[in-house]
């Protein structure tokens, strides 16, 4: 009687799918979840829902939660082409290169010329340092699709890893013309420029670069010394980056730091890092003490609205200001005193 009166009054599968929606519209996520899990309950097998799991799991950077639902899929339908892409791009964020482009492979094995899974493995490739093979898997993709910036923008990262420099900024420009505001091929074609020695042609690709992603800065969040959802060493690792007002922010910090045996640094921009643990994008700055006795990489996150009150474990503050630059330089540091005069002139001209 009651197992009757429990079934009766329980939600239906359809009914707990419509509430997980509504908690998505209003941002709920665990709340969509707990629906997730309920309908899996009742229905372990059901495909689309553990999908929409694995999906929004993903989205939250539960990375592991993501492989345990996948695998489940995966137990279910070992051939899915959307549980095989959706695991290896997660070991790809998990940085687990060699078995990300294992599960790409099983894909083209199912599905050869399966776009999703050539472009994830070129990034896999490119991000476990086998430059040549992504060579090798990229023209594959553009014999398919030869419009995609994204590709092309990869290829040249390779080229320009091999050295290969006129290739690389041959594959920029191609990308640039599919994608004018591609943010990583205006940097990338910089970057190639400047180790060509055409600094000034180098440093205009950059300052696009700068002016493309300042035009799509989110609104600030407030000051805070440290971000929200942080793990790590403050500073050192890109889960606890340095919270800071925008790029002027960044480089009056740095300027302000010294070493332990009291010299401020050098420094200048590696590039960006993904996402931090508050969703804002990571600036990495490579630094250098004056002594040349200390060489270390700090994180920063430029989207508060002041800087953090705290310091990087072994680091002080000075009077003497240290120098560098919010972009690549070529040769660093030695190339740094160069590149600042190159700087002021063009600031000069602008």
């Amino acid at each position: 009687m009651f197992d009757f009166i429990k079934k009766f009054f329980s939600p239906e599968p359809k009914d707990l799918y419509r509430m997980g929606e509504v908690f998505i519209l209003r941002g709920d996520y665990n709340g969509a979840l707990r629906c997730y899990d309920q309908i899996l309950d009742l229905e372990p097998a059901n495909i689309f829902i553990l999908k929409k799991k694995s999906s929004l799991l993903f989205s939250l950077g539960m990375y592991k939660e993501v492989i345990d639902t996948v695998d489940v899929l995966l137990n279910i339908e070992p051939e899915d082409i959307d549980g095989l892409n959706g695991k290896a791009l997660t070991m790809a964020r998990q940085e687990k290169y060699e078995e990300s482009i294992s599960f790409y492979d099983k894909v083209l094995t199912l599905k050869p010329g399966n776009l999703e899974a050539l472009t994830g493995k070129a990034f896999s490739l490119y991000s476990w340092g086998k430059y040549g093979e992504v060579i090798t898997c990229t023209d594959q993709i553009l014999v398919i699709d030869a419009g995609n910036s994204n590709t092309w923008t990869t290829r040249a990262m390779a080229l320009a890893a091999l050295c290969r420099l006129d290739e690389a900024i041959d594959c920029y420009d191609r990308a640039l013309a599919i994608e004018p505001n591609h943010i990583d091929a205006w940097t990338g074609k910089g970057m190639a420029l400047s180790a060509q020695g055409k600094y000034e042609e180098g440093v205009n690709c950059q300052r696009k670069a700068i002016e493309l992603t300042s035009s799509l800065l989110p609104s600030l969040d407030p000051r805070k010394d440290t971000v929200t959802g942080a793990e790590g060493m403050f500073g050192y690792d890109k889960t606890n980056p340095i919270p800071v007002c925008l790029q002027d922010g960044q480089l009056e910090y740095l300027a302000g730091l010294q070493c332990e045996c009291g010299c401020p640094f050098y420094f200048h921009r590696t590039g960006s890092f993904g996402t931090g643990p508050d969703g804002h994008i990571i600036d990495g700055y490579e630094l250098v003490c004056r002594s040349k006795k200390h060489h270390i990489t700090l994180y920063m996150d430029m989207y508060h609205e002041g800087a953090s009150s705290l310091l990087p474990e072994g680091l002080s503050r000075g009077k003497e200001k240290g120098s560098g630059l919010p972009f690549y330089v070529d040769n660093f540091p030695h190339g740094l005193a160069g590149a600042i005069k190159e700087d002021e002139k063009f600031r000069m001209k602008s």
